[in-house]
């Protein structure tokens, strides 16, 4: 299990228990809409019920000066996510900062993640009040079983519809792409040249063997589409070179960073980009496609602290959040009132992916699925490939 961090602890998170039911509807009673007068839906004892609460402000179901009040009664809140921690942690530190509301993450690979989420929530064990994944399609899965809740946020159409679930489901934590990640100080400025006219076709070559690793393709749907975008006979010959495969693109990207491997094939932007704005020798070259995607985030149906999920929610889609973000991940933001100033677009290397290059119709494409899919031929194949 990943490991929870949070500051100013004020009491103690029951601890995750393990069960064996999968992808179960969620316990604990009827997560809709409260009533048909527009007054706020209100619990038995005539306080208003947060975890009905659709929307706050005017004309909505209760005011935004009662959603903080609420928030800050519950004082604290768990953020499950897939990102990088370090990020999360001080992206979430402004949220922390400003309603002085303690926030706890949980951290893991998306698909262990979304697994132990969905098997808490058949449990009725419910830790998690925001849930952030980097795959829109097993989100949109959680949506249809009722294991998202219903809420729409001011900072409703501020971003791209095809990758937005209005109402459930928004990528406040800006795109991500894969790439193909090295450490500067182990290459030469012709092997630079040549990673960045043709990455595969260079890291496939025998003067790069024994100098590549690879993250994994079970990370994570969009990971799956980026290994399944590779040519295939350039990467079994990759494989034959000696690359090493990495379980976690963060164990991965560490080993970039250190200098144990010159080259990382499936590192996202996010994660790398920190440590190059923190003076690592680390840089990075946009394959063709450029496999992008986007954090899915919404609020638990069964959130433990719905008025603080709910207040988080308002806070994570306004433009200074996006910006927030952007400035730790050097990630484009994804809230169109937001300003791009990341220091990245300052560095004489850095080439931003063109609009035709990132490739996000992964996500819809009936073909790719079928191919990422847990029985697709891709897992199939890479598995005789890298073990």
């Amino acid at each position: 299990m990943g490991a929870r961090t949070r500051r100013r602890p004020r009491r103690l998170i029951t601890t995750t228990l393990a069960v064996t039911a999968l992808f179960a509807a969620a316990c604990g009673g009827d997560n809709g809409n409260g009533g048909d007068d527009g007054a706020a839906p209100d619990s038995a004892d005539g306080e208003v019920d947060w975890a009905t609460v659709t929307a706050t402000g005017d004309d909505a179901d209760a005011s935004r000066d009662d959603l903080i009040a609420a928030a800050q009664e519950e004082g604290q809140l768990t953020y499950y996510g897939d990102a990088n921690e370090a990020s999360l942690r001080a992206w979430l530190d402004g949220f922390e900062e400003e309603y002085d509301i303690d926030v706890s993450i949980l951290r893991q690979p998306g698909s262990a993640l979304y697994e132990q989420w969905q098997q808490e929530t058949s449990a009725g064990q419910h830790q998690a009040d925001v849930v952030s994944i980097a795959d829109l399609p097993p989100m949109e899965d959680a949506v249809e079983a009722g294991h998202i809740a219903e809420y729409t946020p001011e900072g409703d159409g501020l971003f791209p519809e095809d990758i937005t679930r209005s109402g459930h489901l928004y990528p406040v934590q800006n795109f991500f792409t894969q790439t193909v990640s090295f450490n500067s100080d182990q290459l030469d400025d012709d092997e630079i040249a040549r990673l960045e006219e043709d990455p595969f076709g260079t890291l496939a070559s025998e003067d790069f063997d024994g100098r590549v690793a690879t993250g994994s393709p079970y990370a994570s749907q969009q990971a799956a589409a980026f290994y399944n975008s590779i040519d295939r006979d350039l990467l079994e010959r990759i494989r034959e070179g000696g690359a090493t495969s990495y379980d976690d693109s963060l164990a991965l990207m560490e080993r970039i960073v250190s200098g144990e491997h010159a080259v990382g094939i499936g590192i996202t932007d996010s994660l790398i980009a920190s440590q190059a704005m923190a003076g690592a020798p680390v840089r990075w070259v946009y394959p063709d496609p450029a496999v992008a995607g986007a954090f899915a985030v919404g609020i638990s149906a069964n959130a433990p602290h719905p008025a603080a999920a709910r207040l988080l929610m308002e806070w994570a889609t306004s433009p200074e959040a996006s910006e927030r973000y952007s400035s730790i991940t050097q990630t484009p933001p994804s809230n169109a009132e937001a300003s791009d100033d990341r220091e990245i677009l300052e560095t004489d290397w850095y080439q931003t992916p063109s609009d035709e290059q990132l490739f996000f119709g992964w996500i819809d494409d009936e073909e790719i699925q079928a191919q990422i899919a847990e029985d697709g031929e891709f897992f199939e194949w890479w598995s005789a490939t890298f073990g």
